[in-house]
C-alpha cells in the first residue's frame, strides 16, 4: 500500500503544502538453510548395502554437497557409486561397503543467506576369523596306579627308672685347688678426695667372686673389671663424709677393705655488711610501704555550671593580630560537662586559625591572624546534667588603611584616567546591537517541488 507524505510551510501571511506518495516493492525473502532430516552414525559389516540420507530447507533452495573426511581430516570430494539430490534432499547409496568406506561423512547445505553442515561416522567391520585354540600340553595317561604305603607298625620301648646321684661331700679347705685360695689385698689404693676409692683383688681368677661396697652415701658409680674394683662418688658434699667398705665374696670365702672420706665444706656466704651505713640507705630506698601508691576516690558532686571568671571583650585589636578569650567554670571534676563556642549565634568550628581549650574548668578560645570578618559576639556555653551557663564577649577588629595605587605623580594619575576611559569605551561597544526589522510582508512559497519516485 503506498504511503502519502505532506510537507507544510506556515508564516503570518499564510501557509503552503506539498504531497508526495511513496510506494515500496517488497523484496524476495532470503532464509538461511537448515537441516530437517539428518543421517546418523552406523555400524555395518563388510559387503552390506548402506544408505545415507539428509534434507535441508531454505530460501532459495540450498545446494547440497557431500565430503568424506580422510584420516588426516582433510576433506576430499567423494566418488561414490550412486548419489541423488533434488529439492534440498540428497541420498548416497552404497551397494557393498568395504573397509575403505569406513570414515566420517559430511553433508553441507549452502545458499545466499549462509551455510550449515551435518556429519556422522560409518563404521565397517570385517568378517571375524576363527580364533585358534590356546596351546595345551598333552601328557600321556598313566598306565599303572601306585597306591600309598600303609603306616608302619607300632614299636614298644621299655624305660628303666634311674636313681638320683647322692650329693658330693665338700672337700676341706686344705685339699682344694690353688684357685680356691681366700681373697686378700695386694695393696690398698686411695684416690683423691671426692673421686672415690679403689683396690685390686687377688688371686687373678676367682670365678664366683662378687665384690660389694658398703657405704653411707649416694650418687654412687661402681666398677668391677678383671679383679679391679672402684667406687666413684659424683658431686660430693659434706654429708658424704664417712667410712666406705668393699667386700669381695666367693665360694672360698670373703675379703674386705675400708677407706675413709672426709669432705671439707666450702666457706659460707658472708652476710655481715662491711659498710652498715650503706646497707641502711639501701633499705630506706627499698621501703615499699613508704612509696606505696595510694588511690583516692574523688567524689563527683553534680551541680549547675557557673562561670567563676567570665570572658572579657577585646576592642581595637589590629588586623592580623592574636585574639585570646579565657574563663573559669565550676564544677571542675564533672565528666558530663560539655563546652560549646558560638559566633554571632552560630556554631564555631575549630580550624587552622581557631583552637579551643577545656581542662579542669579552664576554657579558652584562641584566634590567630584575625580579620575584619572575625568581629562579632563570641559565646561560651557550658552544659551538664543539671543545667547550663553562658558567658559572652565582643571582639572588634581595627582595619588598617586600604592599599592605594597613587604614588603622588600627576603623569601616573593621567595614565590611570585614560585607561579607565578606554575600558569604558570597550564595554560600550560590546553592548551595542543592531535592531532588525522582523516584520514579515511576503507569503512563503515552494521554489522546488518533490517528484514521485518508485523504488
Amino acid at each position: 500500500m503506498p504511503a502519502l507524505y505532506t510537507c507544510v510551510a506556515k508564516n503570518k501571511s499564510g501557509d503552503a503544502q506539498f504531497n508526495v506518495s511513496l510506494h515500496v516493492i517488497e523484496k524476495e525473502q532470503i532464509v538461511a538453510p537448515k537441516f530437517v532430516e539428518r543421517f546418523q552414525s552406523q555400524h555395518v559389516r563388510e559387503g552390506e548395502p548402506v544408505t545415507l540420507h539428509c534434507r535441508a530447507i531454505g530460501t532459495p533452495i540450498p545446494n547440497i554437497t557431500w565430503q568424506k573426511m580422510e584420516s588426516n581430516c582433510t576433506p576430499n570430494l567423494l566418488k561414490l557409486l550412486s548419489l541423488k539430490t533434488s529439492e534440498g534432499a540428497s541420498t548416497i547409496y552404497f551397494n557393498k561397503v568395504n573397509m575403505l568406506d569406513s570414515s566420517w561423512y559430511q553433508c553441507t547445505a549452502q545458499n545466499q543467506a549462509g551455510s550449515t553442515a551435518t556429519r556422522a561416522r560409518l563404521y565397517v567391520e570385517s568378517e571375524s576369523t576363527p580364533v585358534p585354540e590356546p596351546w595345551r600340553l598333552n601328557l600321556p595317561r598313566p598306565q599303572k596306579v601306585i597306591c600309598p604305603e600303609g603306616s608302619p607298625p607300632r614299636e614298644v620301648v621299655w624305660l628303666k627308672p634311674v636313681e638320683r646321684a647322692a650329693p658330693r661331700a665338700r672337700a676341706p679347705e686344705e685339699e682344694r685347688g690353688p684357685h680356691r685360695n681366700r681373697l686378700h689385698h695386694t695393696y690398698p689404693r686411695s684416690d683423691p678426695p671426692g673421686r672415690g676409692q679403689g683396690s685390686l683383688l687377688t688371686p687373678g681368677s676367682f670365678p664366683l667372686g662378687i665384690p660389694q661396697w658398703l657405704s653411707s652415701g649416694s650418687r654412687v658409680m661402681t666398677t668391677y673389671n678383671f679383679g679391679y674394683v672402684a667406687l666413684t662418688l659424683l658431686h660430693v658434699y659434706a654429708e658424704d663424709s664417712g667410712v666406705y667398705m668393699c667386700r669381695a665374696v666367693n665360694e672360698a670365702g670373703e675379703a674386705t677393705t675400708t677407706a675413709t672420706l672426709r669432705c671439707v665444706p666450702r666457706a659460707k656466704i658472708e652476710r655481715a655488711p662491711q659498710h652498715p651505713e650503706s646497707m641502711d640507705a639501701i633499705r630506706h630506698l627499698e621501703d615499699y610501704e613508704k612509696y606505696q601508691r595510694q588511690e583516692s576516690i574523688e567524689e563527683i558532686v553534680s551541680q549547675i555550671p557557673v562561670f567563676v571568671r567570665p570572658l572579657h571583650s577585646l576592642e581595637n585589636l589590629l588586623e592580623g593580630g592574636f585574639a585570646h578569650f579565657e574563663g573559669q567554670i565550676t564544677p571542675v571534676s564533672d565528666p558530663s560537662m560539655k563546652i560549646e563556642w558560638l559566633f554571632n549565634g552560630k556554631q564555631l568550628t575549630a580550624g587552622t586559625r581557631i583552637s579551643t581549650t577545656f581542662s579542669f574548668g579552664y576554657v579558652a578560645l584562641n584566634i590567630s591572624n584575625v580579620r575584619a570578618e572575625d568581629s562579632g559576639v563570641y559565646m561560651c556555653k557550658a552544659t551538664n546534667q543539671k543545667g547550663e551557663a553562658i558567658s559572652t564577649a565582643t571582639l572588634k577588629i581595627k582595619v588598617t588603611e586600604q592599599v592605594t595605587g597613587s604614588l603622588g605623580i600627576p603623569e601616573q594619575q593621567n595614565y590611570i584616567q585614560k585607561t579607565q576611559e578606554l575600558e569604558a569605551y570597550q564595554m560600550q561597544q560590546r553592548q551595542t546591537y543592531v535592531e532588525v526589522d522582523q516584520t514579515v510582508r511576503q507569503k512563503p512559497f515552494f521554489k522546488t517541488h518533490y517528484w514521485k519516485k518508485l523504488s
